[in-house]
């Protein structure tokens, strides 16, 4: 199957996406989502470049550093959500990404790939926010898939916006971890 983004650069990014899937469908992503984006990917920094680019994402299993985050081009967040709609890993019809979440971001921590994504169920409160979830390549609630997706911001804008300095997020991590 063709991907019907693979044109589509980020500053071109649309607020209708289908991805053609069973479970993925046709989505729309927000306004303040597609505005904070198309800035992102215009006129953000190369958060490789910058000392400010961390994050702590507060996992149910403990908190972790995630390393800058890279956003997805339409392509990839195509290819990305499709991919893990139809694991190789996990038994047939099995879901591995949790239901309304749509992979927009991909950062890591110590023990591998975490993403950012979005929440694009429009019957929940959650509409729009932005989560970290850690890659998984098993059936939802099983193996490496036990970790919910956790809160990371409002808006791209305000993830973006609260990135801190490595020193920040190892002092917030210490923070988090005593007792």
């Amino acid at each position: 199957m063709s991907n019907p983004y693979e044109n589509v650069k980020g500053r071109d990014f649309a607020k209708g996406f289908d991805f053609n899937s069973l479970h993925l469908g046709k989505v729309d992503f927000p306004d303040q989502f597609v505005a904070d984006y198309v800035t992102e990917f215009l006129d953000g920094p190369d958060r490789l470049e910058t000392e400010i680019g961390y994050s702590v994402a507060r996992f149910a299993s403990g908190p972790v550093i995630c390393d800058p985050a890279m956003l997805l081009g339409p392509a990839d967040i195509y290819w990305i959500n499709r991919i893990l709609d139809e694991s190789l890993y996990a038994e047939k019809g099995a879901i591995i990404l949790p239901p309304g979440y749509y992979v927009v971001a991909e950062c890591y921590d110590d023990s591998g790939t975490v993403y950012l994504t979005i929440n694009l169920d429009q019957g929940g409160g959650d509409y729009g926010k932005i989560f970290f979830w850690r890659k998984a390549h098993d059936a939802l609630g099983t193996g490496d898939n036990t970790d919910p997706p956790t809160f990371a911001a409002d808006t791209l804008g305000a993830y973006f916006a609260g990135l801190k300095t490595e020193a920040e997020a190892q002092a917030e991590l210490v923070r988090l971890k005593r007792p």
